[in-house]
């Protein structure tokens, strides 16, 4: 990626926005309703490359292309309930919450409290989330977040703060999300009886790391 096209980096930072918002899309209550949108988001995503991550999301929207979605919809909602809600031991992984996944007993505890004192760093709003605040959907928001004011900044011609929000996205993927989201896969393809959501996870799993990689690859290239 060229440090002389400065439209590339907005174009880049809006894309990523784009991804995390609909990662975070993936792990909603499928209902008909919110899965009919996700499936034209889906429709409407691509992710480059015939490699691990786009052939991921291939599988992803080929067992969304079905005649009954009513049907899939409840399917689906079963087993969104039995892996996401942490229901009871030996009947589905652990809730998606980091605490738990970093394995502290309880939730609102030290993870919570660390990830809201950085959400609160970089002005993102989490009030309007039900339960703790580093569920999975949450994080995913955040990076979303961070990726929207990072192509402001660019925007505005503001390239110092631009890397410094860079800087902050690579921080919460290497210290968060990362290690979060391959541990969530681990333990949703233990218990997942039709495979949809061991991909749903694999993809974030997926996508995380990559963008791990590339931000790592833009902070040296910058430095």
């Amino acid at each position: 990626m060229s440090h002389n096209n400065p439209q590339l980096f907005l174009n880049f930072a809006k894309n990523r926005s784009r991804v995390y918002w609909l990662l975070s899309h993936l792990i909603e209550r499928p209902e008909p309703e919110a899965l009919a949108d996700l499936i034209a988001k889906l429709n409407a995503t691509e992710l480059g490359e015939e490699d691990a991550l786009s052939s991921s999301l291939v599988k992803i929207k080929e067992s969304l292309k079905v005649e009954d979605l009513a049907g899939l919809s409840t399917t689906l909602l079963i087993e969104h309930t039995r892996l996401f809600r942490g229901i009871r031991k030996g009947y589905g992984p652990p809730p998606p919450y980091e605490s738990i996944y970093r394995g502290e007993r309880n939730v609102n505890g030290e993870t919570t409290l660390d990830v809201m004192t950085t959400y609160a760093t970089y002005g993102f709003d989490y009030e309007g989330f039900q339960g703790p605040k580093d569920h999975i959907k949450i994080e995913l928001v955040f990076l979303a977040f961070l990726a929207d004011q990072e192509k402001k900044a660019r925007e505005d011609e503001n390239e110092d703060y631009a890397r410094q929000l860079v800087q902050a996205q690579h921080n919460f993927l290497e210290s968060n999300l990362v290690s979060f989201t391959a541990k969530l896969y681990e333990e949703v393809c233990k218990t997942d009886e039709n495979g949809f959501y061991s991909e749903i996870t694999n993809l974030m799993k997926l996508y995380v790391e990559q963008d791990l990689e590339t931000l790592t690859y833009l902070l040296q290239e910058s430095s």
